[in-house]
């Protein structure tokens, strides 16, 4: 990063410090959308930086002292030789920490949601048509079958991805709807009615 013109620097600042990540995805995926179309020393270095912010904001650390302190390390592990680069470095590190409060508070905001007992990952109904037989199987109904909607739901815990599946009729499927579509909606009532900023 001490590499970088100020030019290029002050794209890479501009892009660090707009950044908002929504916290029920994976950090990274979200990474190109933002970063596409730069070099690939961008992306190394904006990893690089994501991912010691988000251990430390994991365990509630980043603040000053942290910054100051990640940033100081550079000084003993690089070059003597190259003190002004290292300068530069280290300055641009805590210019990058200390522009990026919306970043940081975002980070910090995924590590709230990290601590959830099951976090949702992703979803999909499989439907399928079902026929109706007889008693003993040799035959089913040539006129009538039901319909019925599996709930697959993907989630992740500390010991990996699992799933879990749900049987559902369309009335189900419905009422299942109406909840969600409820909980959208206190959202804009929340957002509306109070002065918080939400990441």
């Amino acid at each position: 990063m001490s590499l970088f013109s100020t030019e290029d620097y002050e794209k890479f600042k501009e892009i660090v410090s707009t950044i908002k990540f929504d916290g029920q995805r994976e950090i990274f995926e979200s990474l190109d959308q933002y970063i596409g179309a730069l070099n690939q020393d961008y992306k190394d270095i904006f990893k690089a930086l994501i991912s010691v912010f988000l251990l430390h904001a994991d365990a509630g650390e980043i603040d000053g002292d942290f910054i100051e302190g990640f940033s100081a390390s550079f000084n003993r592990k690089l070059n003597p030789k190259k003190k002004n680069q290292t300068k530069l470095l280290t300055d641009r590190i805590k210019d990058l920490f200390y522009s990026s409060h919306l970043l940081i508070l975002s980070l910090k905001a995924a590590s709230l949601y990290q601590e959830a007992e099951h976090l949702f990952s992703q979803g999909r109904v499989l439907t399928d048509i079902r026929p109706i037989f007889n008693k003993d199987a040799s035959e089913f109904s040539e006129n009538y079958a039901i319909l019925l909607h599996r709930l697959k739901i993907e989630f992740n815990e500390e010991d990996g991805r699992k799933d879990i599946y749900f049987t559902m009729t369309r009335n189900q499927i419905l009422e299942l709807s109406e909840t969600l579509a409820r909980a959208l909606e206190k959202e804009r009532t929340i957002k509306s009615k109070t002065h918080f900023k939400f990441l």
